[in-house]
Formats: structure tokens, sequence, C-alpha cells
């Protein structure tokens, strides 16, 4: 009864008792850490119903990662996060007509992706409704190259989400909806290329151009009555040091005019325009020779970066990044620019 007991040290429910160490509910337990539910990229069922249409259903954790990536496979199967959703009920045929984005979940895609899944014409291929929100980048690596990137047909009328478009090197071809969309530009021009951007929607609640890589906290030059308007002379001169604004500049033949109005510092003019940029300070400027920009369908103006010149002999760079053609006839506006005020 002593030593012996097996009640005493050799109690298999110390030290040996499974439930402790080998315990598979603990470590190697598979509601902990490769519970698909938590963190898991795949932590969700994508299903098609009869209808068509691809609903989601992800783990309810915190830690749950509500982003589907959506690709295509060797056989232009529809893939999400790397699995094939699956039809729904015996019914269901696993054709995919449209995708809903719930509120708090986020859809990513490339080009590529985009173009496989978007028909030629309206209605001919996959549409995306709810309220969730959509990334879409570029899928050509190659800077010599560029990607096209059309949206015009693939949003539903009362999709309500949030959709980021970033094209990434090359020269980029983007024509956005009648959504809500950000154009996200790349730190540099050399990293950006020239984009061309088709449809854009001006005013309150339309479209955003982002530049917080090239300048993290933008403000505008030239508002008013809440708009845009081209910079016109100042006594003293314009800084425009961390500014987006716009000019009334012909670059039909060459940047120069720009540079030309463009000083270290200035003393302006009342009859000329001045603009102030100190040495390495960044800008960027919106410029048409339209007289009055978005007054009508089909206004273009085309966006440059500029940095301030380095040392006495060193010369302002005027870099063009892209050109918006305006689809709606209005003003611009610092919401266009992710500006608040």
């Amino acid at each position: 009864e002593e030593g012996d007991d097996p009640e005493e040290g050799d109690d298999p429910e110390e030290g040996d008792d499974p439930e402790e160490g080998d315990d598979p509910e603990e470590g190697d337990d598979p509601e902990e850490g490769d519970d698909p539910e938590e963190g898991d990229e795949n932590a969700f069922r994508a299903t098609i119903s009869e209808s068509g249409v691809v609903t989601f259903e992800f783990g309810e954790e915190e830690e749950s990662n509500n982003t589907v990536t959506l690709t295509t496979s060797e056989d232009d199967k529809l893939l999400f996060n790397g699995e094939e959703a699956t039809a729904e009920g015996e019914d269901g045929d696993g054709e995919i007509s449209s995708i809903e984005v719930g509120e708090g979940v986020t859809l990513t895609m490339d080009s590529d992706v985009l173009a496989a899944i978007s028909g030629e014409e309206e209605e001919s291929g996959i549409t995306i409704s709810g309220s969730g929100d959509v990334e879409i980048t570029g899928a050509e690596e190659d800077e010599s190259e560029g990607d096209t990137i059309v949206l015009s047909n693939l949003f539903d009328d009362g999709f309500e989400g949030i959709v980021t478009v970033q094209g990434g090197a090359g020269d980029d071809e983007i024509t956005l909806s009648d959504a809500s969309e950000t154009v996200v530009f790349e730190s540099s021009a050399e990293d950006n290329g020239e984009d061309s951007i088709i449809n854009f929607t001006a005013g309150e609640d339309g479209d955003v151009l982002d530049f917080s890589a090239f300048i993290e906290d933008l403000a505008g030059a030239g508002i008013e009555d809440g708009s845009f308007a081209y910079l016109t002379a100042s006594e003293e001169g314009i800084d425009i040091a961390g500014k987006v604004f716009l000019l009334e500049v012909d670059t039909s033949e060459g940047t120069d005019a720009i540079a030309n109005l463009i000083e270290s510092s200035g003393d302006g003019g009342e009859d000329e325009l001045s603009l102030i940029l100190g040495s390495g300070d960044k800008a960027v400027a919106l410029v048409s020779s339209t007289e009055e920009l978005g007054g009508q369908d089909g206004d273009e103006f085309e966006i440059y970066y500029l940095t301030g010149a380095s040392g006495e002999d060193g010369e302002v760079s005027i870099e063009l990044v892209g050109t918006v053609t305006i689809s709606d006839g209005s003003a611009l506006v610092a919401y266009n620019f992710g500006i608040e005020g």
C-alpha cells in the first residue's frame, strides 16, 4: 500500500496520463492552429446557387481571414483562395453568373483574372454585387508592358462597396465603371509608368486619384467654392510644395512651359504666375489647355509628378504619370484626390 500504490508515483493519471502532453486535444487538436476558421486563408466555403450566384461562408472568429483571392486554374476554372466553388444542391450546375461580396469581405484579383471573367459585351460576363470591397491589381510584371483593366461591365447597379485599382509598373489603360473607384499611383514615375484613365467621374462621391505613395499628406491649391480652379498670378508667388493643383498650360510641345513657371523661390508678380517649389519638395500638377476643365464630357488633363531642383544648377523634375478623361462634365473637387474638407 506504500510505494507500490498505483495511486502514488505510478498513477497513470500523473505524468503518463495521455490527457497531458500526448493528449491530441492539446497541440495536435485540429481545432487549434489548424482550424480553417481561424486565420487560414481558406476559411470559407464558396457555393453556387441554382441561379449562379456565388456566396461565401466565413468563420466567426475575430482572426478569420475574410479576404477572397480570385484566380483561374490551368483549365480556366474559377478558383477562390485556390479552391473551386462547388454547386449548391442537386440542381446547381456550377455556372457562375455573379459574385456577391458581403460587407466586411474583400475580393482581390489581378487584371488577367478580371479579363477572364469580364464579358466583351454588356451582361455577357460575371458581375459583382454587394457592399464589400474589391481590389484589382495589374498582372504585368514587365515594366515595358502595361495592363488593360476594364471595369465597365463588372459591377451591378446596386453595388455599394469600395473599389481600388492599382496598375503598378508600365503604361496601363484603365477604364472605370459607374461605381466609385480609387486609382492608386506609385511612388515614382519610373515605378508607375504613363497610365491612361478613362471614364473618370469628377465631383463629390465620384472617383479618386490616390497619390499618397508620392506625397503622404497631400493638400490642394487653387480651390474656389469647393472646386479646383486654374492657378492664377499672385503677388507673392504660390507655394505648391505638398499640393495638387490645376494648371492651364499647353504641353503639346513639351514641359518647358511648366518648368518656366516654377522657381525655387519667387517674387511673383501681378501679371505673371510664379510657382514656388523648394529643393526636393514634391507636388502634383493637373495640366490641361481646356478653357474650363470639367465643363463637358470627354475633357482631359495630364498628371505630372514635380520634384524641386537640387543645387543651384539643378532642374526641376517634371514627369508624366497619367492622362485622365472626365466622363460626366463635373468639376474636380478635393474628394477626387482623397483630401478632406
